[in-house]
């Protein structure tokens, strides 16, 4: 519980992320199922961006099948995950699921879920993107984060002081212009135009 109060404390000191680009995806904002693909998506799931590794495509086309059950925000619930966070801007509302938090990455169980506000329903949400996340003190260097997202360095990792722990997103469902792990994604903002 102590980890998911850190947890939540990182996202409101990420508040001060606030982007103002004109397509950027707000709560409440209209969007299309369409939008909330990947650029370059295909129906099998593979994200074909121009930029990533064959391994990598694959590992996210899988992360891809494993999360799509979450689009639905009350399965993610039933599965484990609790919001610890208001919408943060550049990002989204986040989902943690504590168990998960250890030193081993398993793609397809990620620790965290990103939502932003479902415009056709505001009882619902809709998942962006996934977030890994792994406690500090399980991680002696930077380096020792290299292979444990396939595909990805570790210098691809953030380290996030607030809560103690590394962090790595995967943009999934909503394409990120700044590419598919950045931490932040200017297309995720509050609407302030």
């Amino acid at each position: 519980m102590r980890r998911l109060l850190q947890i939540s404390v990182l996202f409101l000191a990420t508040l001060f992320f606030i982007s103002c680009g004109s397509d950027s995806l707000a709560p409440g904002q209209d969007t299309t199922s369409s939008d909330l693909e990947p650029v370059g998506s295909h129906s099998n799931g593979d994200v074909v961006q121009p930029d990533l590794d064959s391994d990598l495509r694959a590992t996210l086309a899988q992360v891809r099948r494993a999360t799509a059950q979450y689009h639905d925000v009350k399965q993610a619930g039933e599965a484990g995950y609790v919001q610890v966070s208001p919408f943060v801007p550049g990002m989204g509302y986040h989902y943690v699921k504590e168990s998960l938090m250890d030193a081993e990455v398993i793609p397809t169980q990620p620790e965290a879920l990103v939502y932003v506000d479902n415009p056709a329903d505001d009882s619902k949400r809709r998942l962006v993107a996934v977030e890994y996340l792994i406690p500090e003190d399980l991680i002696e260097d930077q380096s020792d984060l290299d292979g444990k997202f396939p595909g990805v360095d570790g210098d691809t990792w953030h380290h996030e002081h607030e809560i103690h722990a590394w962090t790595l997103h995967a943009w999934v469902w909503y394409d990120n212009p700044e590419g598919v792990s950045h931490s932040t994604n200017p297309r995720v903002n509050q609407g302030q135009h």
